[in-house]
């Protein structure tokens, strides 16, 4: 840690990865790697939140882009909307998920997963979801999870209602991801006046979902 001077901020030393190949072309242009890695940092650091950055490092950013793209439509094109989640909507947006799950398998993963936060807990670790997703251990799991979560926001979207997942926060297996307390209580609702398709989409297992 250095203090620049008196009106500087204080700045940190930290070390990073970065590939050979891109050193090297730095290096061809006369460019200084250290130079250039940090001047990108803080412009972005200047024109995106943390929470963004947070999103772009995680791929979250492109993960929503890609749901969009599944569903087939841009980020921008869903209705503006004051709409809220009551139970009402909550039954309209579950009814199109069911009517969707049966012409696309990958939609009943969506279901599967909702059952599995009822199964589990309002804010979940990855591990508690998991597990009741039946996935075994393996990378695969945190890109189902990050997929399932933009496409049920997606979803959410295309019916003019907010996303109602929060933050995700903590790291690995260990990382919790919130829903809305309000949502998981017509969830909870919604299971046990759904019980039979509660059952269906418990038990769902798609060859996209195996590890």
């Amino acid at each position: 840690m250095s203090l620049n001077s008196a009106v500087q901020a204080r700045t940190y030393g930290i070390t990073v990865d970065v590939s050979e190949d891109l050193v090297e072309k730095l290096i061809a242009q006369g460019k200084k790697p250290t130079f250039i890695i940090s001047a990108i940092v803080q412009r972005m650091s200047s024109e995106m939140s943390v929470d963004n950055m947070i999103d772009y490092a995680e791929g979250r950013e492109a993960l929503v882009k890609k749901a969009a793209d599944q569903e087939g439509r841009s980020p921008r094109d869903f209705p503006s909307t004051d709409r809220t989640w009551t139970y009402d909507a909550f039954e309209e947006y579950m009814r199109k998920l069911m009517s969707l799950a049966e012409k696309r398998a990958s939609v009943g993963d969506l279901l599967s997963m909702l059952i599995a936060y009822y199964d589990t807990n309002p804010r979940p670790t990855s591990e508690e979801l998991r597990e009741a997703r039946g996935f075994g251990s393996g990378q695969k799991w945190y890109e189902e999870l990050r997929t399932a979560k933009a496409r049920l926001t997606i979803a959410a979207k295309r019916v003019g209602l907010p996303p109602f997942f929060a933050r995700a926060y903590g790291s690995g297996l260990k990382r919790r991801h919130p829903m809305d307390k309000e949502v998981y209580e017509f969830l909870s609702r919604w299971v046990s006046e759904y019980i039979v398709s509660v059952e269906e989409y418990r038990q769902l297992a798609t060859p996209r979902s195996i590890d």
